[in-house]
């Protein structure tokens, strides 16, 4: 997501949704949040997040990445 704030600076967010046997959550930031990692994962990569805030709503369950969190992978299925 990406767009033109109200004083007319840009602005981004990024995100990736991590899926196993168990369900699905939701990891979302904005640009500036994300380690540069994140530009190189690929389908199929197992990640870990790290230091994320946890959110809800209903059945959906959300991570914040914020200054502070990290992202590693874990390995590729290539």
């Amino acid at each position: 997501k990406s767009g033109i704030g109200k004083t007319g600076k840009p602005w981004a967010r990024k995100g990736v949704v991590l899926l196993d046997a168990t369900g699905r959550i939701t990891v979302e930031g904005w640009d500036n949040s994300w380690p540069s990692v994140f530009n190189t994962l690929e389908q199929g990569d197992e990640i870990a997040v790290l230091n994320v805030s946890l959110d809800a709503w209903a059945v959906d369950v959300k991570a914040n990445m914020e200054k502070g969190s990290s992202l590693q992978v874990l390995s590729r299925q290539n």
